[in-house]
């Protein structure tokens, strides 16, 4: 049975919504959090599953972004879905991994000595999945990782 709810509720003068309650962790980093949102949003949707979705995106961002590094999350509106990137300046991943990495229990060799179990993509990809959404991901122009979930605004 999937909830029901309004799930997120942000405007552009209030952007910091999904982001609010990381910023001291990231300040601890000196990581600048920045977000980003075309217009007001409103999604109809499991509030759960794309707060753990975007807890577990922002928590691997934290993870995987040096001292000093920079995490941005934005937010567009589209038809009938919304997208939510997460892109760091962090030490991103091969891209012969990209299609591995919502794998569960996938770690790259070059980040075994990070802490975590491998979970936090797979729990991703199959939140979305069961949102009628899709998870993806690319290596961005400062050689990071960004996430990309596509969600759609109702799926009640």
């Amino acid at each position: 049975m999937v909830r029901c709810r309004t799930t997120i509720k942000c405007s552009s003068q209030k952007p910091t919504c999904l982001t609010k309650q990381y910023s001291l962790q990231y300040t601890k980093k000196n990581i600048a959090l920045t977000s980003s949102l075309s217009n007001e949003l409103l999604i109809h949707s499991d509030k759960n599953k794309i707060n753990q979705s975007v807890y577990n995106l922002l928590t691997n961002a934290y993870k995987f972004t040096p001292y000093g590094g920079k995490v941005d999350i934005s937010v567009k509106k589209l038809d009938n879905s919304v997208t939510i990137e997460v892109a760091d300046s962090g030490m991103g991943v091969k891209q012969e991994e990209l299609d591995k990495i919502f794998t569960a229990y996938y770690r790259s060799n070059e980040h075994k000595e990070t802490q975590g179990d491998g979970l936090g993509l797979y729990i991703v990809s199959t939140n979305m999945v069961l949102l009628g959404g899709s998870a993806s991901a690319y290596i961005n122009e400062s050689k990071g990782l960004t996430v990309k979930l596509e969600i759609p605004l109702k799926h009640c």
